[in-house]
């Protein structure tokens, strides 16, 4: 990965190579897409909003001529270029300038639950839209794995009604990634070990909590589709003190480095990752509250 950083920062040539490569390499494996992302947010940390603008612009315009020659439509490689830097970008300026991950996550969440309310708002039926494009894609696999046509039904319209919140939290994480990795790659080149230092302190303060268990209670007793989309976008984003919660505790009670491993892979695991997630993020927003690494730091103290 050091390899790769270093290459990126040697020059705009190399950096604009490497997020139109990863770009195009993620229409065939999208999770590719954080690293093209990551180039970008990288380019931005180091240099600055302007220098990983030129980046993410001169990359759009190689992928629309791609789409010149490819197939005639260069707007689609301009748009996708712009849908997929601009993001990265914006974000990792805000980490530069405030050096605080609590203030760009929580920027980054305000942001998310407000285009999934614009969303809503503008498009009122697109849970209807929705409904059908899941019917095409999932209603046969869901045939054949023995269930009946009203249980079809009813999976098709719960998935329907959350899956606004579902985009919006994928695509926020999806950010918050590649400004993860941008600045994992600048602390290997500038700053060795001051990533992880950083990671094992991220909070996200108190009142994204509140806000959390607010958007619970209304799932559990209002009837209202937004609120459900609302509340899975605000839970998504606690992932990440969760995973800094365990990374904190590991740190501090010298665990082994195969319980993070073995956390890590239940997360990727499908039969395991939902309920890993869960756990995850729940802990994630215990910790608001309890502020666990402060009670083990607290009690380590006292035992030396």
């Amino acid at each position: 990965m050091r390899g790769l950083a270093d290459f990126i920062m040697a020059g705009r040539i190399q950096a604009v190579t490497a997020a139109v490569g990863f770009a195009v390499l993620a229409m065939l494996l999208p999770p590719v897409a954080l690293l093209s992302g990551a180039v970008v947010a990288l380019v931005t940390l180091r240099l600055g909003l302007s220098a990983g603008l030129t980046v993410a612009a001169l990359g759009s315009v190689a992928l629309a001529l791609m789409g010149w020659v490819i197939a005639g439509r260069p707007e689609l490689g301009l748009l996708f270029g712009l849908g997929q830097w601009l993001a990265p970008v914006l974000f990792a300026e805000l980490l530069r300038r405030t050096v605080s991950w609590r203030v760009t996550l929580q920027a980054l969440l305000l942001v998310s639950l407000g285009l999934v309310v614009l969303g809503q708002a503008m498009w009122p039926e697109l849970s209807g839209y929705w409904r059908t494009l899941l019917e095409q894609m999932m209603a046969p696999g869901l045939t054949e794995g023995g269930l009946t046509p009203d249980q079809i039904d009813e999976a098709l319209d719960r998935l329907a009604a959350i899956m606004t919140g579902i985009l919006g939290a994928s695509l926020m994480l999806g950010t918050a990634l590649m400004v993860v990795i941008g600045r994992y790659w600048q602390a290997a080149l500038y700053n060795p070990g001051g990533f992880g230092e950083e990671f094992r302190e991220l909070r996200l303060g108190l009142w994204p909590a509140v806000l959390v268990l607010g958007l619970v209670l209304g799932v559990a007793f209002l009837d209202s589709v937004l609120i459900g989309q609302l509340a899975l976008v605000a839970a998504a984003m606690f992932i990440f003190q969760g995973l800094a919660l365990a990374h904190g505790l590991a740190g501090r009670l010298k665990w082994h480095v195969g319980w993070l491993v073995a956390l890590y892979v239940l997360l990727l695991l499908p039969p395991f990752s939902p309920y890993a997630v869960a756990m995850v993020t729940a802990f994630g927003v215990i910790d608001c509250f309890a502020d666990f690494r402060a009670r083990v730091g607290a009690g380590s103290r006292g035992d030396e």
